[in-house]
């Protein structure tokens, strides 16, 4: 064994191959003055001499209990650069791996129990977080499934989803936000409370692109169902599926319009409203007819007859109309106009059920205009009333 070598290569291989040389509890290190150093346990408690240059450290094992290498202080617990954090706290400068189980930087704390504290950004392409797998399209729920598209829109699916590209999708089961004990599914809740001018809980919009080929645009697209409601009420809800719930707050409209769709269905209030403001009652449809035997659909509520002879005009089925319904009739020639009712329907006059009126061809010159108001069943028989401003120009029959 020797104590010098002319190369790190033949020193390293030297390493343990022999006895000490030199032993002692305490090594003057101002009498080192070499390029490297090679030990099989190389335990150095405090090396500060300025003479103790060393461009190599090679060993085994290496036991600093205290010192600096390069920017980095050790100490009896830690090796940190910048100011040493607390245990579990945030550096206010550099780096902090401590023995006690915690690394610490400025906005970053991996704590002694294994749990992570970030302040920073953090960037990762795949993973998991308490159940939210982090994929390149968003970050989803575990058990989350792409709804199926068919011709009424979405069907299907589980579980959330937030799209990379800004998208949100919420498919929760069992009770959503709400405890299970509740027995209740909601899937959000939105609260927005201040005391400012302006409060909105949601704002939602929806436009083509200049130049697009979209045909229709919803800003919002609702649906509610009920596999058991039947409109009779016989079994299932006491109540329709709602699609829209108003706990609170009028409904305004302030550029666009109401729109029923379908036939078939309803604006329906609770007693005591009103329609209130606008220009009045537009009728869906006015038929100009001089025609005998016109028989009106239940959306033909205004008749103008500007007829020459005699005609009639049958009013609507009354399977197709609810009581209330009205049919206005203008006579503007100066012949008569029967009004007929449709197969079994009759004209309630006086209490008595009667199958015509008749427009007379004037009353007191003026020609008169008719009210038909459908009514219902009136003794079993659906029924319809005629009146007009002027009873002497009806006659009945």
């Amino acid at each position: 064994a020797k104590l010098g070598y002319g190369s790190w290569t033949a020193m390293v291989d030297a390493v343990g191959t022999s006895g000490s040389i030199i032993k002692g509890d305490l090594i003057n290190a101002k009498l080192i003055d070499t390029k490297a150093l090679a030990a099989d346990t190389a335990f150095i408690g405090d090396l500060t001499s300025a003479s103790a240059f060393i461009q190599k450290v090679r060993g085994i094992e290496f036991n600093f209990q205290k010192g600096k290498i390069g920017a980095f202080t050790i100490d009896a617990d830690s090796i940190y650069c910048g100011t040493k954090a607390a245990q579990n706290a945030f550096a206010t400068s550099g780096l902090t791996l401590s023995s006690k189980g915690y690394l610490s930087a400025k906005e970053l704390v991996l704590k002694t129990d294994g749990s992570a504290i970030f302040k920073g950004e953090l960037q990762a392409q795949r993973g998991t977080i308490g159940g939210w797998k982090l994929t390149s399209g968003g970050l989803e729920s575990g058990e989350f499934e792409y709804p199926e598209q068919g011709d009424n829109g979405l069907s299907g699916g589980s579980g959330s989803k937030l799209f990379s590209n800004g998208g949100l999708m919420i498919i929760p089961s069992s009770s959503g936000i709400l405890p299970s004990s509740s027995g209740i599914l909601q899937a959000a809740y939105i609260s927005a409370i201040s005391g400012g001018p302006y409060v909105a809980g949601l704002e939602v919009n929806a436009r083509s692109t200049p130049g697009g080929y979209l045909d229709k645009v919803y800003g919002i697209i609702v649906s509610a169902s009920c596999d058991y409601w039947n409109t009779a009420g016989d079994y299932g809800p006491k109540q329709a599926p709602l699609s829209i719930y108003s706990k609170k707050g009028d409904v305004k409209v302030e550029n666009g319009s109401i729109v029923l769709a379908t036939d078939w269905k309803n604006i329906s209030m609770a007693n005591y409203c009103y329609l209130r403001g606008g220009c009045g009652y537009v009728p869906s449809s006015v038929l100009f007819t001089n025609n005998s035997g016109i028989v009106l659909s239940a959306f033909q509520t205004i008749v103008v007859c500007n007829n020459s002879s005699f005609i009639n005009v049958t009013l609507p089925e009354s399977g197709y109309i609810q009581p209330g319904h009205k049919v206005w009739i203008y006579p503007l020639g100066s012949e008569r106009v029967g009004i007929v009712g449709n197969a079994n329907d009759r004209i309630l006059q006086g209490g008595t059920h009667r199958a015509w009126a008749l427009i007379n061809a004037k009353s007191g010159g003026i020609t008169v205009r008719a009210e038909c108001t459908f009514i219902g069943k009136y003794r079993g028989i659906n029924s319809w009333i005629v009146r007009t401003e002027d009873t002497g120009g009806l006659s009945f029959g």
